[in-house]
């Protein structure tokens, strides 16, 4: 990150947010008043704010310029925004600001610090100048990594995706977005003055990520990390929810709604340790990791009243693959096998139930395909890759998961060819279109295709001849999410769809 940054090393206070001790706000007056640049016209300011009040009332806190921050309000030049921290949880405020002639001043704007009690600051970056939306993207991808601040399912929909430098993401909506619930990083970044070898959640229950020991909130264990090398982890549905896969039976397993998504990562350490809110229900002994082909055992190493602690070889962690955890070590359900061999997925319901569904996920390219089961085996070819698979009976409710992973054929060069769906450009802004192409579907029968919105609501339907690699047009007017899906002979396929405001 470029600019003035205005925070400030470990130890200057002993609030902690993020596993970071926050600022000495009356230190960082001291350095504004000779530091800040000028206004010229344009500014970008971000702020990692953590509320200590239970009630806004509209008081005071801090001024910068033009731009001045309440417990309800932040008024940025001629207009103001609604601030609301009535969850007590963090947040990152960003802001951009374009001043007309009229107010542009070469004058270095002053800062007024009102109530240094309303909040604890972890961060606060000034630019003086208007950056463009893809850096402002990435600076606040980084911050929610820093601080453990969930971004994912903020407002505006073109923030919730986290960027990476080189334009890639550590989490994706289009692929990631059941595990939305909260995220966080492990990583190093010197041109980004990021360094994190323990993170703590700054929301939500207890969770702590630590390389090769656990230490006390605001430390960071001294390893060695690559450049821009990241594990990510991410969580779904709340714990819960877990009830709802009926073969996952046994002790409970506190893993099993989070995965690790490694980016770049190279590191001197041998683990990664995890620590969590001890449960009410008795912890599984029994924990593996997975990629869907190889399972790695994941001891418990402590147990007390209060937490709980898991430890993860590092050295079965491999770039390019996403890991999640189970209680069982191969398939979780009897009778009911989930099998890979030589790109095809194999699904043997055994004596399992009639009518049931089948439903798998690309975890590179996004696309969701669900067709009903006809008989007690089904085989389809698949591209080399992770799938997240998933058997529902005829309520729809599921029956198990299993990740599913295969490697192309040894006995081909060549992979597969299996149905696609391209949705490009993919996201969009409002009143812009996109193409969708449609290729290498099973059959030559007619398509039907549908749009829909986040709530279900049908927004396009139109029943089409197929030809392999046909285009179909989309315009969405509103922001949001959207799930364009193709059908034929009883096969959905679906891929995400965002619209960003302009």
């Amino acid at each position: 990150m470029r600019g003035v940054s205005l925070w400030l090393l470990d130890g200057d206070s002993s609030d902690a947010i993020g596993n970071y001790h926050s600022l000495n706000l009356l230190n960082v007056k001291a350095s504004a008043d000779s530091t800040i640049p000028p206004m010229e016209g344009a500014s970008t300011l971000f702020l990692v704010l953590k509320p200590n009040f239970n009630n806004a009332v509209g008081s005071a806190f801090i001024q910068l310029g033009d731009i001045e921050i309440f417990d309800n309000l932040m008024i940025h030049g001629t207009d103001s925004t609604f601030l609301d921290f009535s969850d007590g949880a963090p947040k990152i405020i960003t802001i951009s600001l374009q001043r007309s002639s009229q107010f542009k001043t070469n004058i270095s704007p002053t800062f007024n610090l009102m109530d240094s009690t309303l909040f604890s600051v972890a961060e606060l970056i000034y630019y003086p100048k208007f950056h463009s939306r893809k850096n402002i993207k990435m600076v606040n991808s980084y911050l929610a990594l820093k601080y453990s601040i969930p971004i994912t399912g903020v407002t505006d929909i073109k923030w919730r995706d986290y960027w990476a430098a080189d334009t890639s993401k550590y989490w994706d909506y289009k692929v990631d977005n059941q595990y939305h619930i909260r995220v966080l990083g492990l990583g190093a970044s010197a041109d980004e003055n990021f360094y994190q070898s323990q993170t703590l959640a700054s929301v939500g229950s207890f969770f702590q990520l630590s390389l090769d020991s656990v230490r006390p909130q605001g430390e960071m264990p001294k390893i060695n990390m690559d450049e821009d090398a990241f594990l990510i982890f991410s969580e779904r549905l709340p714990e819960s929810y877990s009830s709802n896969y009926s073969c996952l039976v046994g002790d409970y397993n506190p893993l099993g709604n989070w995965k690790i998504r490694p980016h770049n990562w190279g590191s001197t350490a041998d683990f990664l340790y995890v620590t969590m809110n001890t449960p009410s229900m008795t912890p599984s002994d029994s924990i593996w990791m997975t990629d869907g082909s190889n399972y790695t055992y994941v001891p418990k190493v402590s147990n007390t009243f209060s937490h709980i602690t898991y430890r993860i070889l590092l050295d079965s962690i491999h770039n390019n693959f996403q890991y999640f955890f189970t209680d069982v070590k191969g398939n979780p359900c009897d009778p009911i096998t989930i099998t890979t061999v030589d790109d095809v997925l194999t699904v043997d319901l055994g004596t399992g139930i009639d009518g049931a569904t089948l439903k798998y996920l690309d975890l590179n390219s996004g696309l969701t395909v669900e067709q009903k089961l006809l008989g007690k085996t089904f085989s389809t070819p698949i591209s080399p890759g992770q799938y997240q698979v998933w058997v529902k009976d005829t309520e729809g409710n599921i029956i198990t998961e299993q990740i599913a992973r295969t490697t192309q054929s040894s006995e081909s060069a060549n992979s597969p060819v299996v149905p696609a769906l391209v949705l490009y450009p993919n996201p969009v802004h409002s009143g812009q279109t996109t193409r969708l192409i449609i290729k290498d579907l099973s059959t030559e029968s007619p398509v039907q295709i549908f749009m829909t919105n986040a709530s279900g609501t049908v927004l396009r339907q139109e029943t089409m001849p197929y030809e392999n690699g046909m285009v179909v047009e989309f315009t969405g007017n509103t922001p949001g999410f959207y799930t364009v899906s193709v059908i034929q002979d009883n096969i959905i396929y679906s891929q995400k769809l965002i619209v960003a405001a302009r």
